[in-house]
């Protein structure tokens, strides 16, 4: 479990996502922790701001729309980068094969 997800981690990098709940062209500066693109076409993004504090690890569509990243809807958004690891697509042989290591 440990090394999937390392294996998707990468040097953060910072992003600008676009906020569909606020004033038009409304932008949250968040950092990108977790590639899984070339797979899945999703990222996980930390962000303070939006949906954050209280959840602030998001998955999110790693190909730009438009130009722009979404920050899409809360159901994306976890409490902790683990919480959000489980819910993508990198997780999805780990729990298949039942090795989780979740208690």
């Amino acid at each position: 479990m440990k090394e999937a997800a390392r294996n998707g981690l990468v040097d953060p990098r910072p992003v600008k996502l676009n906020w569909n709940y606020g004033r038009p062209g409304q932008q949250f500066d968040g950092w990108i922790v977790f590639d899984h693109e070339a797979i899945s076409d999703t990222l996980i993004v930390y962000c303070d701001e939006g949906f954050g504090p209280k959840c602030p690890w998001g998955l999110i569509i790693a190909t730009p729309e438009e130009g722009m990243r979404w920050m899409g809807m809360d159901s994306g958004w976890f409490r902790s980068f683990m919480d959000a690891f489980w819910d993508s697509h990198a997780a999805t042989p780990l729990i298949e094969s039942g090795r989780t290591g979740r208690p």
